[in-house]
Order: C-alpha cells, then structure tokens, then sequence
C-alpha cells in the first residue's frame, strides 16, 4: 500500500509540473504578426517583429470628406535593433508619396496636417529583418 501512495504522489508531482501554460502577454501583439485597424476615423498598423520582412499595402479607410478635417500621423519605433531596411510610405491618390518615412532607429514622430493639403489613400509598409516594436496611426480629426 506504501509503494502504491508513492507511485502515486510521484506520478502526481509529474503531471503538476509538467503542465505548461500559454506565455504571458505584456501587449497584447503577437510576434512577427501585423495588428491593423482600418476604419473612416483611423488607420493603425502596430508590429513587434523579430527579424521580420514584410510588404504590406493598405488601401485606407480614412474618410476625409471636408477640408477641414485634420489628419494626424503618428509614428514610434522602440527596441530597434539595426535592421536591413524598414519604410513606411503615405500615398495620396495618385501613389505618390506624401510621407516617406525610413526606419533606422528608435523614433517617435507626430504630425497635424490639413486633409486640404495631405489627403492620404493608401500606406505601404515594408521592411527587411525588422526588430523591434512599430505603431504607425494616421487619425482623423474633426
């Protein structure tokens, strides 16, 4: 009956510490796996990548109707660790670059512009062997 309890508590204490759960997640993101959001009033695309490439193309949601609206951009990269090449680009209608924007360091950058003179329609986002944490927001304000 001994050997019994022992064999037991020993197969116990191997199924209790064995038993692995999920990681736990400080953020929310997922490694190498892009996070957006495209709607009329904002446009977000938050990354934490470990030696990541990616193309990504977005045609924008953003509803800039009057030329009052104003667009704000924000961009902040932490925990870079030099990459190959990383851009982001902001593109009006005609493709044609209105915020080119090269990655080579940790940055935080806001901009408030006019949607009379910066009206954007679509972001290209790519980068080569990217680490680090990306959030680029484009946001409509009235």
């Amino acid at each position: 009956m001994k050997t019994v309890i022992h064999l037991l508590s020993f197969a116990f204490a191997i199924l209790l510490f064995s038993c692995v759960g999920p990681p736990e997640l400080d953020d929310g993101l997922v490694k190498n796996l892009p996070s957006v959001v495209n709607t009329p009033d904002a446009f977000t695309f938050l990354l934490k990548a470990d030696n990541y490439t990616f193309d990504e193309t977005y045609d924008l949601s953003l509803s800039l109707v009057d030329s009052t609206d104003i667009v704000v951009t924000t961009i902040l990269v932490t925990g870079f660790v030099r990459g190959d090449s990383t851009q982001i680009s902001v593109l009006n209608a005609l493709d044609t670059p209105l915020l080119p924007f090269m990655v080579d360091g940790d940055y935080n950058y806001v901009s408030i512009d006019s949607a009379k003179t910066y009206s954007p329609k679509k972001v290209n986002i790519r980068g080569k062997n990217f680490t680090g944490e990306l959030n680029f927001i484009l946001a409509k304000r009235n």
